[in-house]
């Protein structure tokens, strides 16, 4: 299965009004550090990022524990 690609302009569009850019981008950056998520360049030079293997498993985690 594809892991679904999450697109920095995507995340700044759908934070508007919640936190600034400089909070999202810190608060991307602390994912990253903590291995949850995985940054790269597609080919069009844009940024985006994909949940790691952890990030998938921590965020079924969370959702099981939502669920019950």
């Amino acid at each position: 299965m594809e892991r679904p690609k999450i697109n920095i302009g995507f995340l700044h569009q759908v934070s508007k009004g919640l936190m600034s850019h400089e909070q999202l981008n810190s608060t991307i950056k602390q994912l990253v550090n903590k291995g949850l998520l995985e940054q790269y360049t597609n080919e069009d030079g844009d940024f985006e990022f994909e949940l790691t293997e952890l990030g998938r498993e921590i965020g079924l985690t969370i959702n099981k524990l939502k669920d019950n």
